[in-house]
């Protein structure tokens, strides 16, 4: 029996999303977290036991992803 992991990505882009959904296929799940939205990634980890987080960082943006990295921290 295989375990399958979970991953979760947090961002804006349906590119970046798309991108990690092939490049981590397979290797588990990946569960989309709005950017931003800490207690539902929270939620998410609690109930998959997800231990890889990918935040989405751009430069115009960088005060508020580097919160949510805190929040998750």
């Amino acid at each position: 029996m295989t375990v399958q992991r979970s991953f979760v990505v947090m961002a804006d882009r349906d590119d970046s999303v798309r991108w990690l959904q092939r490049a981590l296929a397979e290797e588990g799940e990946l569960l989309v977290a709005e950017s931003g939205a800490v207690e539902r990634a929270l939620q998410i980890i609690d109930v998959t036991g997800a231990t890889v987080v990918f935040v989405e960082i751009m430069p115009d943006q960088i005060d508020r992803q580097s919160a949510v990295i805190e929040g998750l921290l």
